[in-house]
């Protein structure tokens, strides 16, 4: 009796796996739950050089009638970029793009020959290994991990010209690069009209170095999408539109000088119709102004400029400004230039300013070079970071200074005018950020020399803060003694 019932039993256990592998068979059958083949274009099969990335994109579909949130199972080297939640099957949202990042120095030796394997995502957002799915096994990804390439650039990556007319883009091999670059060139995609006039790339492109092609074309297109390689680098894309409409610039004056003197003479902003234009540019003016709205802009001179001619902006303004940005533009043309301009108001340049109320920096003709003060002891009230105002009174007061007037930096501001004061450290900083952000000699605006200057901040006995210019970020304790660059601020209101 007891044999028939360990019979039975086992003989359950047996049927009850039967039907289990019917019923996982016939749901096999019934087809994956969501499917994943490769967007157009993308190429599950690659080799990703070890200093280098790469892309691979799925579009996953959902084929249920719930919703789904998939996560891959995790892959060295391969990362998924971005949650994919899929809404159910038939319903807005019901698929989504796989996007994968493949670093090459993170894929195993042996490369990834499989997967991604796409998982229902748990609660806590990892991937439940029981309902996963792959691409079809032509799909699959196939990774090689490469050996090290040369890494190139491209500038300007959008290139722009008019029919008829050229277009220059800069390939540089990096610095960085572990070796030369070889046969560099660009593809000129099929049905495109552009083609490549010369280059000067070579056969061997050499570490750090730059070549140029030049691209032409009689018709408009664009934009077309030009894939530049070498025979060991990366691959860089450069977007090149041919337009019959105009191109301009901006040609005059240089950046430094375009600054605009607060209830006086215009700034007179030349902007050019490029010599390569076949059309005129029609009804040049500032199409944006945002920035220092109550700007007046007579642009009558710029009605219709023809190709290779310039006209002129006239700029005036009865309101000062910190410096702000412009654009220009045409009814017709193709681009819009941008512009910073200055604000020159009451001997200086606007550097802060809010609601009417602000603070500028001393011309440079007026700058001067000074010691901070000619002895070394404690100024008290000298300290403030930002009240440069205040640090100055306090100085002036002191001995140190009162005792030496030609050898201290504070005094020399007040002698100017009783407005003028030599900036505090942080409002000196703020100068930089304003005038002097291209970090670069000569600066935007202002004339500044590649040199210390001093602030009124002290730190202690001996020495006093200093702003490094261009850089800005050299803030440096300096002593005192030592002679350094001045520029006096003054506030203002309306």
């Amino acid at each position: 009796m007891q044999r028939t019932i360990k019979n039975n039993s086992l003989m359950s256990r047996v049927l009850v796996g039967m039907l289990s592998c019917f019923l996982w068979t016939t749901a096999q059958a019934a087809g994956p739950l969501w499917t994943i083949v490769p967007v157009s274009g993308s190429n599950p099969t690659q080799t990703v050089p070890e200093n280098s990335t790469a892309t691979v994109q799925y579009t996953v579909q959902n084929q249920s009638g719930k919703p789904k949130k998939l996560v891959i199972q995790p892959m060295s080297g391969i990362s998924q970029t971005a949650p994919c939640q899929l809404a159910p099957k038939g319903q807005a949202g019901s698929s989504c793009t796989l996007n994968l990042a493949i670093t090459g120095s993170a894929l195993p030796e042996s490369g990834i020959h499989g997967g991604p394997a796409l998982c229902q995502a748990n609660s806590d957002g990892s991937p439940n290994p029981n309902q996963c799915y792959q691409p079809s096994r032509a799909n699959i990804l196939n990774i090689t991990r490469g050996a090290f390439v040369a890494m190139i650039s491209v500038n300007p990556t959008t290139l722009l010209f008019a029919e008829n007319s050229m277009g220059d883009v800069t390939v540089t091999n990096n610095a960085a690069s572990p070796v030369a670059a070889e046969n560099v060139a660009a593809t000129i995609p099929g049905g495109s009209n552009i083609s490549v006039q010369s280059t000067t790339c070579g056969a061997v492109l050499a570490i750090g170095a730059s070549c140029t092609i030049t691209f032409a074309s009689a018709t408009q297109e664009g934009p077309t999408t030009i894939p530049i390689a070498g025979d060991n680098t990366n691959t860089v894309n450069v977007d090149v539109t041919v337009t019959s409409q105009p191109q301009i610039s901006i040609t005059n004056p240089v950046q430094q000088n375009r600054v605009v003197t607060v209830s006086g003479a215009a700034l007179s902003l030349e902007v050019t119709n490029d010599a390569g234009s076949i059309v005129n540019a029609n009804a040049i003016t500032v199409s944006d102004k945002a920035a220092c709205p109550n700007l007046s802009v007579d642009d009558s001179n710029c009605a219709s400029v023809a190709p290779g001619a310039s006209c002129t902006l006239e700029l005036t303004s009865n309101t000062p400004y910190a410096p702000c940005t412009i654009t220009v533009s045409g009814s017709n043309t193709a681009n819009s230039p941008t512009t910073l301009i200055a604000f020159s108001h009451l001997g200086g340049l606007v550097f802060q300013e809010s609601a009417g109320s602000g603070k500028v920096v001393i011309d440079v003709a007026q700058g001067f070079s000074s010691q901070w003060t000619s002895v070394f002891s404690n100024i008290a009230g000298a300290t403030n970071l930002d009240d440069g105002d205040a640090n100055t009174d306090a100085i002036v007061a002191d001995p140190a200074c009162s005792n030496d007037t030609n050898n201290c930096a504070a005094q020399r501001c007040r002698n100017i005018s009783a407005d003028w004061y030599l900036p505090a450290r942080n409002e000196l900083s703020t100068v930089h950020n304003a005038l002097c952000s291209n970090l670069a000699i000569p600066c935007n605006f202002g004339g500044f020399s590649s040199a210390f200057y001093w602030s009124s901040s002290q730190v202690d006995d001996f020495g006093a803060w200093g702003v490094d210019f261009p850089s800005g970020g050299g803030v440096s304790g300096v002593d005192k003694g030592s002679v350094q660059l001045v520029r006096c601020v003054r506030a203002f209101i309306p």
